[in-house]
């Protein structure tokens, strides 16, 4: 992994190639997405802090974390997933810390 980012603003597209960090405030953050990955790609979002509500990402369009659902949604620090390009242009979960919470929107 090359890149890092910490997201502090919601309506953004996450880094698929490398770490996200987010701060999500007192009502959670909103909007963020995440592209499908390319071959060899791992990205790392994790929940720095947070004071209320919840953090959602959405995978783009026909894109899935799992292989069924496309939305992961953090409501506490320290929550991460680790995700890997699963060879068919999806992502899939190598980890998953704190239990996100996995769902199809």
């Amino acid at each position: 992994m090359s890149d890092f980012v910490f997201k502090t603003a919601a309506d953004g597209p996450l880094i698929a190639n490398g770490v996200n960090i987010i701060t999500g405030g007192t009502a959670g953050l909103a909007g963020l997405t995440l592209r499908p990955p390319h071959p060899g790609e791992r990205c790392v979002i994790r929940l720095d802090s947070i004071t209320g509500g919840k953090t959602a990402v959405v995978t783009a369009t026909d894109g899935t974390l799992d292989g069924t659902n496309n939305t992961a949604t953090f409501d506490a620090a320290g929550e991460a997933l680790e995700l890997v390009y699963d060879g068919s242009g999806q992502w899939a979960i190598a980890l998953n810390v704190g239990g996100v919470a996995l769902s199809a929107v």
